[in-house]
């Protein structure tokens, strides 16, 4: 009975959790859109480890865009912060893709609709969903399956 218990606590917890990221990146798919300027985006080392398969990377950038006048300042790439590392380190770098430029150093910023301050490049589209929803559904399944 304790073992049933658990993993039906386990289950719901997955569930619970996949739903609540499902939502809040729904909730950032809705931001609005301005153009801003991009001054910095580089791949950038996070560790110096002596052996190269042990650094880490991560895509860094740092923009300046206006909302209602005022100017704000952002450093967010996306909803989801991706490293990588040895033989993957650039897999972060393949974020850049996904944003979305124009004229010059002109990039598209999103900010959220009653807090300006906050920001990112990339939005959360139908590609985070799915990922979302095969990693909660799998660790589901496997804990379903698992009984």
């Amino acid at each position: 009975m304790t073992d049933e218990l658990l993993m039906l606590g386990i289950k719901v917890y997955v569930l619970a959790m996949t739903s609540i990221s499902l939502f809040f990146q729904w909730r950032m798919s809705q931001w609005q859109p301005v153009w801003g300027e991009l001054a910095e985006l580089k791949n950038t080392q996070l560790s110096y480890d002596n052996s190269a398969a042990e650094q880490s990377w991560m895509l860094t950038a740092l923009y300046r865009y206006q909302v209602g006048g005022e100017v704000y300042y952002g450093s967010r790439v996306s909803a989801w912060e991706m490293t990588g590392s040895g033989a993957l380190r650039n897999i972060p770098g393949f974020l850049t893709r996904y944003i979305e430029q124009g004229r010059g150093e002109q990039v598209r910023v999103y900010h959220h609709p009653t807090k300006p301050k906050k920001s990112m490049l990339i939005i959360p589209g139908w590609r985070s969903y799915l990922l979302t929803t095969i990693f909660g559904g799998g660790i589901f399944l496997l804990f379903h399956f698992a009984q």
